[in-house]
Parts: C-alpha cells; structure tokens; sequence
C-alpha cells in the first residue's frame, strides 16, 4: 500500500544488519506506540510483527515464521517468509534502510518519490488473538453507555439468566417488564416453532390475512373495553407512541400534543418529543413543534388541555420516574377535560400493561377508559411487538385521505404475534387459574363482552406486600409500588448504583429508573416464586449494609 514519500531527515539510517536484538528493541517500541497521525493517515502499529516489505520492492524475513493458517502470501522473501496482504502499519524510511519511528504526533509532509526519497516501509502483522465476545460487544455492537453491565448471558428459564461460566443471576428487572411470565416458557417457544414452520413474513401491515394477527387482535379486544377494539400492531412501543400521536391529529385535525415531565414514551424523534426531561431532548433539537410538558397530578395540567389540543399522552403509573401513580380523581378530572374540548386521551402501557401493576392493565384500577391505548414490551412474549389500540371508526381514519396513512413493512410479525398470543394466554393461565383456550378466545366477537379479568389479580399483590415487608433497612429512604413494579428509593444515585452493582456481582440482575437514578428497580417477572423474592430481598439488605455501612 503506498502512500507516497515524506520529507528527508527523518533520523539516522540504520543499516540492513541490524541483529535481531535491536529489530526486538523496535519492536517492543513499535508496540508501545498505539496510533501515530501522519497528516492524513493513522497508522496502526500491530503488537507482533513478523515480515515487512521495503519501498523498492525487496522483502526481508524479520523475526519468526508467520503463524497464521490463513494467510496467502503475496510474496515470499528468504526463507519463504510470509507477507500478508494486509498491512497493519506503514512505517517512514530513510534510503537504504528503516528509519527510527517518529515519536508522538509529528506531521510531515507527504511528497512524490526521487531518487534521494526515502523508502516506505510496509508492515505486516500476524493475526491478532481473536476477540473475546465482550470484546467484539464493545467493538461492533453500538453502545448506549459507557458503562453497560457487560454480562454474556448464554440462557435463561424461569427467573434465571446463566452467563459463559453457569452462573446463576435472579432477574429482578424481566428485561425492563418484557419477560412477564419468565424465561424459555415452553408454551411461547412452542408457538414460535409452529409459525416459523407456516411461514414468517409476507408482505407489508395490513394487506393479508394472517392468522396470527387476527386472533391475537381478537384476544386483545375480548380482554379490554368495547370502545378499545381494534389493533394497530407496530414493531415496538415507540412505533406505536408515533402511531396514535399521527391518529390524534388525524381525528382532531390539531397539532398540540400535551405530555408530562419525567414521562417516558419512547426514543424515536416524535416519541422523544415527548420525553418528559430536557437532558435528554435538548442534544436532538430541533423536535417536534407544539409539544407541551406539564406537571403530573396538577391542577395546571387539566386546565392547559384547550380546544387546541389534539391529544394528551400519559402514563397511568409513571414508571421511569420511579413508580409514581396518578391521583384518581385527577385522572377522572383529565379524562372528563379531553372529552369536553374534543382531545384524544392516550394512555401509556407500554410497560404497565400485562398484570405487571396487580390488574391486567394499570388503568383498570381506576374505572376510567381512554380513547387510544399504547402497548408493548411483554405484548410480544419476549419478541418485539407493540400496539395501538382504539375504536374501529377512529382507526378507520387512516385508511384515506390519505391512503395508506400510516404503514410499516415487519409491523404484526406473523411470529411475534404468535409467541405474544401464547405468552397472554399463559398469563391469563398463570394469573387468575383459568385455562384460556386461545382460538376459542380470539373467535369471541371483538369487545362485545368488555373486560373479563378481575379487578385485582391477589397473586401479584401478594408478592408485592411480601417484598415491601421485607425491604426495611435504615438505608432505604422509601419504596414506591404498584403489584410488582417498585423503586426502592436511597439517599442518592451514587448510593444506588453501588447497591445495583453489589446485586449483579453477587447474582441478582437490578438497576435504576431513567429518571430517579436514586431508585433501585425491582420488577421480576411476574411468575416469580415467594422463595426467590425472599432471595432477592436479602441480597439488597446485604448490598445496603456493606455499601452504606455507617447508616
């Protein structure tokens, strides 16, 4: 690889003599030097060098025989050294031999080769040890952090992750409430194997009959209220924030769309408009026009919803900000405001949904119905999955003017839409101990029956009061819940990170709230045992004693 000549005196000339102990010398100095700019090149000094070619064609043989089985040779030098095809670094030299290595970032000049340039030396390297899978994960898999958990996670059942080394580790957070029934459920793996088998996709949202979609739309609508009973399946929760926001301003024909702060309803560029916190806003700008942030259970709140507002989106726990429910008789008062001045209320359950709040969704509690509901996370049964869900004739809008009003090519997956139906009917199964045939479910006509859970699944609550009795500790400032999502709430995030961490490192997966980062979360699947949670609860009154010692 030639790069042209840089400019003369570039040091002393060392001679085509040079024993191997000085060629080791440099070479221990070539691996010191991690990266070195040379105007508009970088050049990568690989660890262990083995053959080098010179600027005027001639190979010589340094150090031992190259050991990769794969190379293929581009020349051989004497002694048949190998000279890879790749270089790895590409070293200055002056006439007639290897010039010393600049140090630090010097910039020189390139220019056109004479008779008095000097030489370019290629480099070759043999191959580096292959990347660990961390590694690689650091590497080429983009990171959302710069301090991810880093476990390698090779299984999982129940309410167990296992690493490389057979490791056990409690999962206390179910993938952010996702995994509701727990790991590997032969139910939900069975239903994905049986799809797979039929077909997987074929062709973009809402032109073909597809099986799967249709009878988990059905089994949906049977378990919600009759206003609430027709499906828009997208590929995840954010899609389907971005999904009813374009419903609301195609049923209204406004363009004020109402949120609150500490709300979280996705990453996307419009779900992120919403986001309830500047720090997370401010580096996208600018984003969507017309977007207002008020405060949760404020009387403010209710009377900025005007005949502007095209839809309000909330959260009836509001679960990033630490568990923090809304206030009954302000969430009838803004469900009465929406109706008055023609506003579309939005609920978010994207992760509250599910059984995961002690009911089968979190506004059930409150008696209150609203006009668009977001799903997700365990909607798919551990695939990616999520929805929005309204009445027919408010879905029917964005069918025309224009058509095709709003789109997605992997939306419904055949196979999501299978696992997620299997998953819901495990749940029903597990929860409230009531076998759920899902094809005699799903052919029950759409809404006709409203909700048929019970109000308040006793399992769930259960385990909610076990947990909340056992987590009495001089460290915890308080614990928020509702059933089995709950922050356990400490002094300050230093404090709580210390506290997650102590947990992995000895076999429990928590973390923080995205905008409490003093509040452990707690939020295991939903499946699990009394004998697991008391396992749990222990090992965070361990954590607390040992990181916060003095208290």
């Amino acid at each position: 690889m030639h790069f042209g000549a840089f400019g003369k005196g570039l040091g002393g000339r060392c001679s085509a003599r040079r024993d191997r102990r000085e060629l080791r010398s440099e070479q221990r100095e070539l691996r010191s030097e991690q990266r070195i700019r040379l105007l508009d090149c970088v050049i990568i000094v690989p660890t262990n060098l083995y053959c080098v070619e010179t600027g005027d064609g001639r190979n010589r043989r340094h150090g031992s025989a190259c050991p990769d089985m794969h190379c293929r040779p581009r020349a051989a030098g004497p002694g048949g050294a190998c000279l890879h095809r790749r270089p790895a670094c590409i070293l200055m030299a002056g006439r007639g031999g290897v010039a010393p290595q600049p140090k630090g970032p010097e910039l020189r000049p390139k220019r056109g080769f004479t008779a008095n340039s000097p030489k370019i030396i290629t480099c070759f390297a043999a191959p580096l040890p292959a990347m660990t899978n961390r590694q690689a994960f650091l590497q080429h898999v983009a990171q959302t952090s710069p301090m991810p958990i880093g476990l390698e996670i090779v299984s999982a059942e129940g309410c167990y992750l296992y690493d490389a080394e057979g490791k056990a580790y409690l999962d206390l957070i179910s993938g952010f409430s996702v995994m509701n029934i727990g790991h590997g459920n032969p139910r939900v793996k069975a239903a994905i194997h049986a799809q797979v088998e039929q077909y997987m996709h074929l062709m973009v949202y809402g032109e073909l009959i597809e099986r799967p979609q249709v009878q988990y739309a059905q089994l949906l609508a049977r378990h919600l209220p009759a206003t609430l009973d027709c499906v828009y399946f997208t590929n995840s929760g954010s899609e389907a924030t971005e999904g009813a926001m374009k419903l609301a301003k195609r049923a209204t024909g406004r363009t004020e769309i109402l949120a609150f702060k500490k709300a979280y309803h996705g990453s996307t560029q419009g779900a992120l408009s919403l986001m309830g916190s500047e720090y997370w806003r401010n580096a996208y700008r600018p984003l969507l026009p017309h977007v207002g942030h008020l405060d949760f259970n404020s009387d403010a709140a209710i009377a900025a919803v005007t005949t502007e507002t095209a839809c309000v989106v909330v959260e009836v726990v509001q679960a990033e900000a630490g568990v923090h429910a809304a206030l009954h008789n302000w969430l009838k008062a803004l469900r009465q405001k929406c109706t008055d001045v023609g506003a579309l209320l939005v609920f978010d359950e994207i992760q509250t949904g599910f059984g995961r709040t002690g009911t089968l969704w979190a506004f059930e509690a409150y008696g209150i119905v609203p006009d668009v509901l977001l799903l997700g996370k365990a909607l798919g049964g551990g695939l990616p999955l999520g929805a929005f869900v309204a009445s027919h004739g408010l879905m029917q809008l964005l069918t025309h003017s224009p058509v095709l009003g709003h789109i997605s090519t992997f939306a419904g997956h055949p196979v999501c839409c299978a696992a997620g139906m299997a998953a819901f009917g495990e749940l029903l199964t597990a929860l409230r101990h009531e076998p759920i045939d899902d094809d005699a479910a799903s052919a029950a006509t759409a809404g006709e029956q409203g909700p048929v859970n019970a109000p308040y699944w006793p399992v769930v609550t259960e385990k909610e009061q076990l947990v909340r009795s056992l987590l009495v500790h001089p460290a915890i400032k308080s614990v928020r819940s509702r059933g089995l999502l709950m922050a356990v709430e400490f002094e300050n995030a230093a404090i709580c990170q210390q506290i997650c961490h102590y947990c992995v490192q000895h076999g429990a997966i928590t973390d923080w709230f995205l905008f409490a980062p003093q509040c452990l979360r707690i939020a295991p699947p939903i499946t699990v045992t009394p004998q697991q949670l008391l396992a749990a609860c222990a090992l965070v009154l361990e954590a607390c004693t040992v990181v916060v010692p003095a208290v």
